[in-house]
């Protein structure tokens, strides 16, 4: 929410969460808008998905450089 820019990858994607590979470390119940750009197939590109979140769970993969976290969806913008 504070502007900054940080990238991922989405893992996976379910009815109420996101969980999301990243160097970005966030703290428990930080909340993040997180935008997940669609893959383009053929001439069609969907919208992107603009979602609120809140972190609920963050775990160290790679001795410091990368994360995986869990996130809540509180909000759906898009």
């Amino acid at each position: 929410m504070s502007g900054a820019i940080h990238y991922g990858e989405c893992t996976h994607l379910s009815v109420d969460g996101i969980v999301i590979r990243s160097s970005y470390v966030p703290q428990f119940a930080e909340r993040l808008e997180i935008t997940m750009l669609p893959t383009v197939v053929g001439a069609c590109r969907a919208a992107p998905f603009v979602t609120e979140t809140e972190v609920r769970h963050c775990q160290m993969l790679e001795c410091g450089d990368l994360v995986e976290f869990g996130v809540l969806i509180k909000v759906r913008r898009s």
